[in-house]
């Protein structure tokens, strides 16, 4: 019998435990295997929250069910083979002489679970069948919701490893039950499951957060061109062109508009934490109403700069630089909450229980498409703009960065 590692957790489940589930084959004894199982294989740091897996009554695991009596005679999950697929999918065509290959598709991403129950009745096996169906499917049938995420060990944890992993947004495709000749079905059955994500990254876990500084009460200057030979001064930032005197009053969720001066929040994204690829998540808290009209935050904007070295940078010094991450927001009510989730390329302004698409509140570059921020660089120097002419004190800004692999 081979030897799969680890956990697979579905939905907030923990569907299969190695550990777990071994020890029940090695304590409970089944039919179909001869002596003991070898667990020398299977990673540390499976074990209960508190003391010994003892048996599936009383450790309550997910498949034990007090109002069935069959489900005591499940012995446990054996993972036979557990592969993901490559999302990467790039077109080729013929030629008379050679091939053309086409861009890189990312698109969906499967992953396949080949397994055996174990049970020591004909109705266990048959319990087991429609709870696998039941816990894979999860909330998936409700139409319009989001399946569940599925969580795996990429390997035995270690000092310096992150070794979980998460599928987003996986649901149940297909289900298959085979009948083993050889296999008596009051022993168990084999499955395979196809699971299939709308998502084709897998995120490192676990993300990490960071509570941006308040936004700086003062008002700075947000004028980067230098002053030309006909311009006026405002004493408050400097030269100003005439053409940058006025700015308009966007609408509710308006296009951005520059201010001229800003309430600025910078902060440092260690990095000792990122390495490869990831992605820069945002929630950002409009706060209580400041302004004449009651919207909270104007004219805002969230830029970020490569820092590997982690040095202390000057914000002044860099905002004038072009950065490689690039979001501006028009206007968020007071009391609203604005969430950019870009591992699952969604974005929501949540005020009072109610929901509104984010998405296209944004933009990038002075008012281009809006780009999911991405970075591949270790190391971030993050700052954060409101309008200077009316900011909430109570806005918050809360900042999660999370690696991703795309193989």
């Amino acid at each position: 019998m081979g030897c799969f590692n680890g956990f697979l957790c579905y939905d907030g489940v923990e569907f299969v435990n190695a550990a777990r589930d071994f020890h029940y084959m090695n304590t409970l004894g089944h039919p179909g295997i001869v002596g003991p199982i070898d667990m020398s294989c299977i990673c540390d740091g499976l074990g209960p929250d508190e003391g010994e897996w003892t048996n599936p009554i009383d450790d309550d695991v997910w498949w034990y069910d007090a109002a069935v009596p069959a489900s005591a005679d499940v012995v446990g999950l054996w993972i036979e083979d557990f592969k993901i697929s490559a999302p990467m999918k790039r077109e080729v065509k013929e030629r008379l002489w050679g091939a053309s290959i086409g861009s890189p598709v990312y698109g969906k991403r499967e992953v396949v679970i080949t397994g055996w129950v174990l049970t020591k009745s004909a109705s266990a096996t048959s319990y087991m069948r429609q709870a696998i169906h039941e816990l894979l499917v999860g909330a998936d049938n409700c139409g319009g919701c989001s399946p569940p995420d599925l969580t795996y060990w990429e390997t035995c944890p270690t000092e310096y490893d992150r070794h979980v992993r998460k599928i987003l947004q996986c649901g149940l495709t297909q289900l298959d039950w085979e009948v083993e000749p050889s296999f008596d079905y009051a022993q168990g059955s084999k499955f395979i499951a196809t699971l299939t994500s709308e998502i084709p990254w897998i995120a490192k876990e676990p993300a990490t957060m960071y509570e941006a500084p308040a936004l700086d009460s003062v008002p700075i200057c947000n004028i980067c061109n230098p002053c030309p030979s006909s311009s006026t001064v405002d004493l408050s930032c400097g030269c100003l062109t005439e053409s940058v005197q006025v700015v308009p009053e966007p609408d509710r969720f308006g296009c951005y508009h520059a201010p001229i001066t800003v309430a600025r929040s910078c902060i440092l994204i260690s990095p000792t934490i990122l390495w490869g690829q990831g992605v820069i998540n945002l929630e950002i808290y409009a706060g209580l109403a400041h302004n004449a009209d009651g919207s909270g935050l104007r004219n805002m904007r969230v830029r970020g700069w490569p820092n590997p070295d982690g040095l202390g940078v000057d914000s002044a010094s860099i905002v004038c630089t072009d950065p490689c991450i690039d979001i501006e927001i028009a206007c968020l009510p007071a009391g609203s909450t604005l969430t950019i989730d870009s591992m699952k390329r969604r974005a929501k302004i949540v005020k009072d229980g109610r929901e509104s698409r984010g998405v296209r509140y944004l933009s990038s570059s002075d008012g281009g498409i809006f780009r999911w921020p991405e970075f591949s660089c270790a190391g971030l120097y993050l700052c954060i703009d409101a309008d200077g002419t009316g900011t909430s004190d109570t806005a918050t800004v809360r900042i999660e960065t999370q690696e991703f692999e795309r193989a």
